[in-house]
């Protein structure tokens, strides 16, 4: 590739020139140095003088996609941890299986119930949108390289406009391309941090997300940073008329008003797509894709929300929750229990009387009518039959035929006082 200057001296890059013939006529060869869409002065190239180039306000630098890596396909040894412990969970039970019918379809079934299947297919959608926006990316950059360079040399070559004329023209284009780079950059480098959170590589996952806002938001951000060092400049003229200093203020305070929205917008668009990481493993490529449009943690969490998703830490949560409940129930209970023996055993002693009968008779062994009463109520102060049965059975004369049926116990009850069971 050579570079090639117009009679208005504006620089080009040309490919292959010998066989673009019509690309380099009436055009002047220039030193490989020589910047690209710089105007430079032609008469000094004829003098043996490094040329004079004007140099453009260089715009912020927009990361490279190309070396992203979209590969998906991987061996077992490449497998992320996550994904490692499901492959050989699911190859133990398959090992175990060998010997019987229908191997492969159960492997299938294991492999579906790990949600291996849904998690392939996230992957193979990421990868393919890396690859389409890699695509996108690279089309943009030879528009900027080639495409649009030599459609204002001819058009300017076909107007007289000047070296001050074009300048300008090509600086105004190039830049539209560049909003569209930073776009097309952001939004790879946040599909393949999803992707690299499914494969378990938090921390360059978190890295692109950084990458990402910082790719869609610094054109914007460099702008603003110019006009308001332009204007710090502009308010030092001692030339400046009240009016104009007036009207330079005011639009410094709209500036840094542009500037402090800017900064928000960026820290939103982090805490989003760091959101979005969480739920890489759970979530559908679908539901991935809307969360990846989210512009703040609660849009993201209002999706999670909508489709039923829960990440691993509102999991472990609600399990806590669930288990410190439990617990509380549990001391509950045992309380009740407690409360209850205790007060059956102060009521079950020889002089104790119940509606005017004598809880325990003369034989040691608890009226029947009492039983029955004490029975039915134990459920209610926290004593389940069971329970009561074990704890007051030996109350029972179980060897009084005459009277063991007035209890109202079954036979199986019987058994736990008499310890058969």
């Amino acid at each position: 590739m050579s570079k090639y200057a117009d009679s208005s001296g504006l620089v080009y890059d040309i490919g292959s020139p010998e066989l673009n013939p019509e690309l380099i006529k009436n055009k002047t060869l220039v030193p490989e140095s020589t910047p690209t869409g710089s105007v430079i002065n032609l008469s000094t190239l004829q003098s043996n003088q490094t040329p004079y180039a004007f140099q453009p306000t260089p715009a912020p630098a927009i990361p490279s996609i190309s070396g992203i890596d979209a590969t998906t396909q991987k061996t077992a040894d490449e497998l992320s941890q996550p994904e490692k412990n499901v492959s050989d969970f699911t190859a133990q039970i398959t090992k175990l299986q060998n010997s019987l019918l229908g191997k492969s379809t159960y492997q299938t079934q294991q492999e579906t119930a790990a949600g291996l299947p849904e998690l392939t297919k996230t992957q193979n959608d990421l990868t393919a949108q890396i690859k389409a926006l890699q695509l996108e990316s690279q089309d943009l950059a030879n528009k900027a390289n080639y495409t649009i360079p030599n459609q204002i040399q001819q058009e300017s070559e076909g107007r007289g406009r000047t070296m001050g004329g074009i300048a300008p023209l090509l600086a105004g284009e190039l830049r539209k391309i560049q909003i569209q780079q930073g776009d097309i950059a952001s939004r790879t480098l946040t599909a393949s941090a999803t992707l690299n959170a499914i494969q378990g590589n938090i921390a360059t996952a978190k890295d692109q997300v950084d990458r990402a806002v910082q790719a869609k938001y610094s054109p914007a951000e460099e702008a603003i940073k110019v006009a308001l060092a332009n204007l710090e400049i502009l308010l030092k003229d001692p030339a400046l008329t009240k009016g104009e200093k007036d009207r330079a203020n005011a639009q410094q305070i709209i500036q840094q008003a542009k500037l402090s929205e800017i900064t928000q917008k960026k820290q939103d668009a982090t805490d989003a797509k760091n959101e979005v990481l969480k739920y890489a493993n759970i979530a559908d490529s679908a539901t991935l894709a809307e969360m990846m449009k989210a512009t703040s943690a609660l849009q993201v969490a209002q999706i999670a929300n909508s489709k039923g998703l829960k990440t691993l830490e509102q999991q472990k949560q609600e399990a806590d929750i669930k288990t410190k409940q439990e617990i509380k129930t549990k001391q509950t209970e045992t309380e009740r229990a407690t409360e209850a023996l205790s007060g059956f055993s102060s009521a079950f002693t020889p002089g104790a009387k119940y509606q005017g009968i004598e809880v325990i008779g003369t034989d040691g062994n608890i009226d029947p009518r009492v039983w029955k009463a004490a029975i039915a109520d134990a459920p209610s102060e926290g004593l389940n039959r069971k329970q009561f049965i074990e704890q007051f059975g030996y109350l029972i004369n179980t060897k009084d035929k005459k009277t063991i049926a007035e209890y109202g116990l079954t036979p199986t009850e019987l058994k736990l006082i008499t310890g058969e069971l």
